[in-house]
């Protein structure tokens, strides 16, 4: 699962560290994105009951917006 960082600059996460995810160094930035295995259920709850991570698809954040004609074929 990919979770993209929605805190404050200069963000270090102990529960990436500890298990190894990032290095005990790694600072996050606003907007930054981290992978994190399905097998790490325990960090993937973490990260989303925090509030300074935010869920993204594996695809990107790009949004699909329907095209919408109004009026009659002719």
């Amino acid at each position: 699962m990919k979770f993209k960082y929605c805190g404050e600059n200069g963000f270090k996460s102990i529960e990436l560290a500890a298990y190894r995810l990032v290095g005990t160094d790694k600072v996050f930035n606003k907007g930054d994105i981290v992978n994190v295995s399905n097998k790490y259920d325990v960090v993937i709850n973490g990260l989303k009951a925090s509030g300074v991570w935010e869920q993204i698809s594996d695809s990107g954040t790009k949004k699909v917006e329907k095209d919408e004609k109004k009026g009659d074929k002719k």
